[in-house]
């Protein structure tokens, strides 16, 4: 896509390919969900590092990892509540988003 600006310079915007059927590189499990005692894991198929950001629902940050490169984390002293983990692989270019309920 061109666009053009108000003094006649044009520029173009990335294009990025978006399908819906693509297996990704990194996959997750979290267990046990719902999270016993505000305790749960969450276990990766690689080690590459990774951003990991867990909020609660109204978008507050409650835990974040940077560069994480193990293939397994655990989370402990969640309060009761549904959060949402965010997986970034950047090697990848990938993001998984999982829903993590702690009772």
């Amino acid at each position: 896509m061109v666009g053009l600006s108000t003094d006649a310079h044009k520029s173009f915007s990335p294009i990025a390919l978006v399908n819906g059927n693509q297996v990704l590189a990194t996959k997750v499990l979290i267990y046990p969900n719902p999270a016993v005692s505000g305790n749960t894991n969450i276990v990766f198929t690689n080690t590459d590092a990774k951003q990991i950001l867990i909020t609660d629902m109204s978008g507050r940050l409650v835990r974040s990892f940077s560069n994480y490169t193990g293939n397994s984390i655990q989370l402990s002293g969640l309060g009761s509540g549904v959060y949402v983990a965010k997986i970034i692989n950047e090697k990848k270019n990938e993001m998984i988003t999982e829903k993590i309920t702690a009772k």
